[in-house]
């Protein structure tokens, strides 16, 4: 149902809501529980809406050699008006981290009830496939992706890329990529495992553009997937500097978890 090779990838599980049984917890199917730490009783996970910033802490629970959504469940539940027939397709990224579709009871993906921002997973690319790209004369090139949504494709004869790249062959000073805006794509692990510190695989970097700040999560899933996603806060981030597709942005790594990032706008 996800519909891409890297979800594909990620071990998953289907549950059907029903109310009498699955309001106050649920029951993670047996045949599941190999892919999760069977020697920890008790610890919170993070269940993330896909195409969302919506995520959810619940606590994981082991009892009888069985796993349950127990603590934080309902509030889940209440926030997606969850009713019965309707059910939820689980992936599992790892590191205690579920992303979760929600299907209609004709099989249809349920529009978000809470609004929450995009969740825009941004394309990363290292200085050695940069050079690449730039050998290529067609004007338009695609680069080949296996995260969700519709591939990158940046027209290298509009000003923002040419601007952007001409940008990042003069400023040498700090480690650096660009981003062209557009669908939904992962982030591999080059850039993140060469030039930033080692720290926790769910936490907040600083992008700054002039002399303000936003706040925004970056997810690492080390699992299968081995990728990283740009998620809560990056909508703001995106509609505060009316960035549009076709933009082209450069982010620059100034220190430890904080991005200069400069906006090429097409």
């Amino acid at each position: 149902m996800a519909g891409t090779s890297s979800d594909a990838e990620a071990p998953e599980f289907v549950s059907v809501f029903l109310q009498d049984y699955c309001s106050q917890q649920l029951h993670i199917p047996s045949s599941f529980k190999n892919h999760l730490l069977s020697d920890v009783s008790r610890r919170m996970a993070l269940i993330i809406r896909q195409g969302t910033d919506q995520e959810w802490k619940v606590e994981l629970v082991k009892e009888d050699n069985e796993f349950y959504f127990k603590q934080g469940w309902t509030n889940f539940v209440q926030d997606n008006t969850l009713e019965d027939g309707e059910f939820m397709l689980f992936q599992y990224r790892g590191n205690s981290i579920f992303t979760v579709y929600i299907y209609g009871k004709h099989a249809c993906v349920k529009e978000s009830v809470v609004k929450g921002e995009k969740v825009v997973d941004v394309d990363l690319s290292d200085d050695e496939e940069e050079e690449e790209e730039d050998d290529d004369e067609d004007g338009i090139v695609m680069e080949k992706r296996s995260g969700p949504g519709r591939p990158v494709i940046e027209d290298t004869k509009s000003e923002a890329v040419k601007a952007a790249k001409f940008y990042m062959k003069t400023c040498h000073d700090y480690p650096s990529f660009r981003v062209p805006v557009g669908g939904s794509y992962n982030i591999p692990l080059c850039f993140v495992d060469k030039h930033m510190r080692r720290g926790s695989n769910c936490r907040n970097i600083d992008l700054q553009v002039m002399n303000k700040i936003w706040s925004v999560r970056m997810l690492v899933y080390r699992n299968q997937s081995l990728n990283c996603k740009l998620s809560k806060g990056i909508g703001t981030f995106m509609k505060d500097n009316n960035i549009q597709e076709g933009d082209v942005l450069v982010f620059e790594l100034v220190k430890p978890d904080t991005f200069k990032v400069t906006i090429f706008s097409c």
